[in-house]
């Protein structure tokens, strides 16, 4: 019968890549980035360890004995860091579109009598404003339907 065990290389990938998880889910909040692709991490036993993710070129290291020990996996410390980069980045992302979207929304309209209203404005006049010409009323229900 035919083994369906990972190999001990691929166990131990991702026995690392689980711990390095873990350590995210206990103290990614304590992880702290010093600029240009380097972590701050903090170990699991107290303590913290330089984390250098090499984002502008080289190699990723650690500081902790186990980088130093097995350069051929990433290390615990090193998965964390990554992770915090990634959804660092990603909700930086979506917070620079959410902004994007807001200044987009509130941008001036011109209406047909040239006034200009921004989105905000034209909530603020609400639906029981007092509309002079119907024409007025139509273009602003459509300016709001958009």
């Amino acid at each position: 019968m035919a083994s369906t065990s990972l190999p001990a290389s691929a166990k131990e990938a991702t026995t690392r890549v689980q711990r390095g998880r873990d350590l995210y889910a206990e103290h990614g909040d304590k992880i702290t980035h010093e600029g240009r692709g380097v972590y701050t991490v903090p170990g699991c036993a107290g303590g913290a360890y330089r984390v250098d993710l090499a984002v502008f070129g080289g190699a990723e290291s650690c500081s902790c004995p186990d980088h130093r020990h097995h350069r051929e996996y990433s290390c615990k410390h090193l998965i964390a860091a990554t992770i915090h980069r990634a959804k660092t980045t990603a909700r930086r992302r979506r917070e620079s579109e959410a902004r994007r979207a807001r200044r987009k929304q509130n941008q001036p309209m011109e209406l047909t009598g040239g006034e200009k209203l921004t989105m905000d404005q034209i909530k603020n006049i609400g639906a029981h404003a007092v509309m002079d010409d119907g024409g007025a009323a139509a273009e602003l229900a459509r300016l709001v339907a958009n």
